[in-house]
Formats: C-alpha cells, structure tokens, sequence
C-alpha cells in the first residue's frame, strides 16, 4: 500500500515539474518569435503626374495618382512625409512651371492662393489685379469665388459723397448703376477680426479683380465718390435693369432734373 502511495505521489510530483517547465519555455519562445519577425515596413504617400503640364495650367486631382511607395525609395527622391495638396480655399491650384507624366509633384512645384506670386501666374497679360474691400452685406446673388464673374454697382447721389457716409441724408439725386459688367474675381481674401468691447467679431473680404487699366481707373474714381456693391453676374442683363432711382421707391417722388421755358425735364 506505501509503495503505490509513494508511486503516485511520485507521478504527481513528476507531472507538477514537467508542467512548469512546459509554462517557463511557453515565454521564451513567444519572445524568440516575436524577436525574428521583422518591423512593419514605413511607407509614403507620393503624388505623381498622370498627365502633362505647361506653366499656369491649373491641378485638378483627375490629373494626378497618388502612389504608395516604401521609405526607401521615397527617401532617395527626397521625400520624408506623405505628401498632400495645399488648402486652397475654392482657388485653383497651378503648375509653377511645365512638368511630364510621371513627375513627383513636389511642393515647390505648386502654385497655390498663399503664394506670394499668385496673382502673376492667374492674371492675363493685358489685365491688373485691382482690390477692392467689401463687406459682407455688399455681396449679393450667392458665394463669390475665385473664377466668379461680378458686377460692380454704384450708389451715389448728387448731393452728398456717400464713400464717406453710411447715411443717406436725402433722397434727391440718389441712383444705383452699373460700374463695370461681367468682371471676373482672381482671388478672395478674407481676414477673421475678433471681437472688442465695442464691436462684434467680423469678416473682412477683399475681392481681387481682373481689370483692363480703363477699369481700374474707372473704379478708382468710384470707391471714392460712392458706395460699391458686389452682386454676381447673370449674363447679358440689359443695363436700364440693373439701374434705379429714388423715384423707383418712391411713388411719389420726382426728381426736377432740369428745367426749360417750356417744359421740365423730371425722373
């Protein structure tokens, strides 16, 4: 009876031993093989051309292919990062200068609307950039974009210089006109303001136009003699639809425009 007592404390001991040196080899191997496998490999995002590009033409994402390419490859070509398109805030974005299918496209090889040079790749030869400030409630007819065509109106009055003042302080001789028709916006620029004690926070907007120099010395005499409004062009709208007077608001206003041995000529 003692022997088959100690017969099967015997086994039970063995069993015991055998067990934990069975968990103390179970670490050791899961290390060993996490030890031999290799990292994950590091890759980048790269922008290529899938088409060609001369100097000022605009880069659409039809016109690209984003590759995967691993760090090796990418780092022999100078690349570190993935690689992104800058924001362009409803903008275009132009080719700095004439490039092949194939190319990388590298950021310096991109125009973008926060590039001091901007202006001089989308501005045609025969025209100027003109700026002129707007507020918010000067844009009417929908959101002006970069590309939009605007017509630029004019409320002035005969009687009293309303650049200079908010308030019209009487009615004879005020008229809203076209200034200049189907002009196009190069660029918007728009300047967050913060909030004072005194004023709310704002949005300050600069519309960049693309002018012949008849315009712009036309709109040079208009910002200063007249209130500009921004409205966004329809096509041909005839231009006695785009004007009115005090005495389109008021039935029974008329305005004594000139007077004759015979007549008086009114509006």
């Amino acid at each position: 009876m003692n022997s088959k007592l100690l017969s099967i404390l015997a086994i039970v001991a063995i069993s015991i031993g055998l067990y934990g040196l069975l968990q103390s080899d179970e670490p050791e191997t899961s290390s060993q093989a996490e030890a031999s496998a290799p990292p994950p490999e590091v890759t980048y995002k790269v922008i290529t051309l899938k088409v060609p590009l001369n100097r000022g033409d605009s880069i659409t994402r039809s016109k690209l292919i984003i590759e995967t390419w691993p760090e090796s490859k990418a780092n022999q070509m100078g690349i570190d990062s993935d690689m992104t398109l800058p924001e362009a805030g409803g903008s275009p974005l132009l080719a700095r200068e004439g490039l092949v299918a194939g190319d990388i496209l590298y950021p310096d090889k991109i125009v973008s609307p926060e590039s001091p040079d901007y202006l001089d790749y989308v501005t045609r030869a025969d025209r100027i950039p003109f700026p002129i400030k707007v507020s918010p409630t000067a844009v009417v007819g929908g959101a002006v974009r970069a590309g939009t065509l605007v017509d630029i109106m004019a409320l002035a009055s005969t009687d009293q210089n309303l650049a200079n003042e908010t308030t019209v302080r009487s009615f004879r001789g005020v008229s809203l006109s076209p200034v200049l028709i189907g002009v196009k916006v190069l660029k918007v620029d728009q300047q967050q303001k913060e909030a004072t004690r005194s004023e709310p926070a704002s949005t300050d907007t600069t519309l960049i136009l693309e002018l012949t120099r008849k315009q712009v010395a036309t709109m040079t005499i208009a910002k200063r003699i007249a209130q500009l409004e921004v409205h966004k062009s329809f096509g041909n709208t005839p231009e006695q639809d785009m004007s009115a007077n005090a005495g389109d608001v008021l039935e029974d206003y008329r305005a004594i425009k000139e007077f004759r041995a015979d007549s008086a000529v009114i509006k």
